[in-house]
């Protein structure tokens, strides 16, 4: 159902039947450690590299962090620093290569969250 400003709603009620659907306050913990739980188990897995992911260790493992640094525009100087430390620490392997983003993908649903209560504060009131 759409809400447009003249339709005599408020803007806030939309939002308050989302969250009235919500059965507790512990349902956004339930759906944060399922979605942690789903990345878990998909990590030891060990699937292979897709192409561009490949071709993109490839280029971390060989090149040195200032070579890095110059870019060669597949990803930001961060995360291919990280990656370049990740391998030194760890080896070069697989699990190294995906580690950062395992512990991204796991940080991502709190930030979200944290976010997002933060941005719909008001509307809920």
């Amino acid at each position: 159902m759409f809400y447009y400003l003249g339709s005599g709603q408020s803007r806030r009620e939309p939002f308050k039947k989302i969250v009235s659907l919500c059965p507790s306050a512990k349902f956004p913990a339930l759906i944060i450690s399922v979605g942690i739980l789903l990345r878990l188990t998909e990590y030891p897995y060990n699937r292979s590299l897709w192409l561009e992911e490949a071709w993109l260790a490839l280029e971390i493992v060989k090149r040195t962090i200032t070579e890095l640094l110059k870019g060669f525009g597949l990803a930001p100087f961060g995360f291919l620093a990280i990656e370049k430390a990740l391998i030194f620490v760890f080896g070069n392997n697989e699990d190294a290569l995906r580690l950062l983003p395992l512990l991204t993908g796991i940080a991502s649903p709190f930030l979200f969250y944290h976010r997002a209560r933060k941005s719909l504060r008001g509307m809920l009131r």
